[in-house]
């Protein structure tokens, strides 16, 4: 309740929202109810920016009054911005992704290729790593200072000084706040915001020459299982419905993927895949949602039944509500400054300095991964963890030198040092 009080200090405000495509399905009613609160009842001014801006009109539970866009979409205006164009790529398998990336190198200097899965990345790039030139890996399955010293090689060996071929394999950790550019892109099919993302990582600085517009295929691969990832299969089987579209009338769409017309499509076809009740956060092994909570909360029996303005669980949806899973772990792993700093935290100091202990899961973070709980099963069954006397949890082994985390051990991964 304290959090609600402090909606008066936004009242006649100006809140610009960005990235708004990347609100969590699970939290679309609840967002699209709060921002129309702050619109309507506040009086702010409430800006969503996007470059692919979802229709929030289409949601289970739309955004009150009319939504105005500040710049209307304009073919002629946006033409002089365009760099990039998507291309259907048509489907594959992961060894023939591996060799039409081949292809794609031999005639640019540079290649990013974007899986949605981290085992996709670290099978494609072990697979691709003989070519010649530098080849480059980026994944959550890496530490945050081992994804910064990757990027910095990577900036490094995509200047216009630099000498050789670079290839990239990455997941999606490379679409967002990364400024780098490179002449080929391929991406796995996935949902159009993404496919949109990685196109702003290729000709980014109009390096392909003036007017140049600069494909980026988008392969669906046949191999690819994402039963545990729903909202990146539904943003997927939306992307392909829009792609059967555009291939039987493309004009419909001004001949561009990208245009607002396409986007648009994407989003009706993201939409209307979802089961009743997706957006209103579930809560898991439950059967009502926080959105019927906070409304007319329906887990009420009938000998419990009240005026509807007292119905409200406030109370329970708080405790319930978690804008990230929070199913998993973090893990110190052996990567640069790590590994001393596991052996520091289990030493007999840091059981007894609480401080000092402090001071050093402080450091760590940078040298932290967040695994999931059938990750963590899996890794103890295999001996691939260790509980420090601070509390913390550490990565024995199984932390590979350029991928990350390995749920199976194998040669050259990193040892753990020990204790102090």
């Amino acid at each position: 309740m304290s959090a609600v009080r402090r909606f008066q200090a936004l009242c006649g405000s100006v809140i610009v929202i960005d990235e708004v495509q990347t609100v969590p399905v699970k939290l679309l009613s609840l967002f699209s109810l709060a921002v129309s609160f702050l619109a309507e009842f506040c009086q702010a001014t409430v800006v969503l920016c996007s470059s692919t801006q979802p229709t929030m009109e289409q949601t289970a539970h739309p955004l009150h009054g009319p939504v105005r866009e500040l710049l209307p979409y304009d073919p002629a205006l946006w033409a002089v911005f365009r760099r990039t164009e998507l291309r259907d790529g048509s489907s594959a398998s992961l060894d023939e992704i591996a060799d039409l990336s081949r292809e794609l190198l031999e005639e640019a200097d540079s290649l990013l290729v974007v899986c949605n899965k981290k085992d996709e990345a670290q099978t494609l790039f072990h697979s691709l790593k003989g070519l010649d030139g530098a080849c480059f890996h980026l994944s959550a399955a890496m530490c945050p200072a081992h994804r910064r010293d990757v990027l910095q090689a990577l900036d490094a060996s995509l200047a216009p000084e630099a000498k050789g071929k670079t290839l990239c394999v990455a997941t999606q950790v490379v679409e967002a706040g990364v400024d780098i550019s490179f002449a080929r892109c391929l991406r796995f099919a996935a949902g159009m915001d993404s496919a949109v993302q990685t196109a702003g990582r290729r000709n980014r600085n109009g390096e392909a020459g003036p007017g140049v517009v600069a494909p980026v295929i988008v392969v669906q691969c046949k191999d690819e299982k994402l039963g545990k990832l729903p909202d990146i299969q539904r943003g997927k089987d939306a992307t392909l419905d829009l792609f059967h579209a555009f291939r039987q009338k493309p004009e419909r769409f001004g001949n561009d993927l990208a245009s607002d017309q396409a986007i648009r499509y994407y989003y009706q076809q993201f939409y209307a895949r979802m089961p009743l009740g997706a957006q209103d956060y579930k809560v898991e092994k439950k059967s009502f949602t926080l959105f019927s909570l906070l409304s007319l909360n329906e887990t009420l029996t009938p000998d419990e039944q009240l005026p509807h303005y007292f119905k409200q669980a406030f109370r329970l949806a708080g405790s319930l509500f978690e804008v990230f899973d929070e199913d998993s772990i973090d893990v110190i792993v052996p990567y640069g400054e790590g590994k001393e700093l596991i052996s520091k935290l289990n030493s007999s100091r840091a059981e007894h300095d609480l401080a000092y202990a402090k001071q050093l899961l402080q450091q760590a973070k940078p040298y932290s991964v967040s695994l999931y709980r059938y990750q963590v099963e899996r890794l103890k069954k295999e001996g691939g963890l260790l509980e420090l006397c601070s509390g913390a949890t550490a990565l024995i082994g199984h932390y590979d030198a350029q991928t990350g985390v390995l749920l199976e051990e194998k040669p050259g991964s990193m040892p753990y040092l020990g204790v102090e």
